[in-house]
């Protein structure tokens, strides 16, 4: 359950940081990293 936290702040995180990027560069980056952990998550709840 830990590691379900964890994923939960990181993507906080993420989204945050989404929220406040200043180009489009970063706000393709930090969109693929979100994507890439909510599919892990989504695998690793198998």
């Amino acid at each position: 359950m830990e590691g379900d936290e964890r994923s939960a702040t990181v993507q906080e995180k993420l989204e945050d940081a989404l929220e406040h990027a200043e180009n489009d560069r970063t706000r393709f980056l930090l969109r693929s990293a979100l994507q890439d952990l909510l599919i892990d998550a989504d695998v690793g709840s198998d």
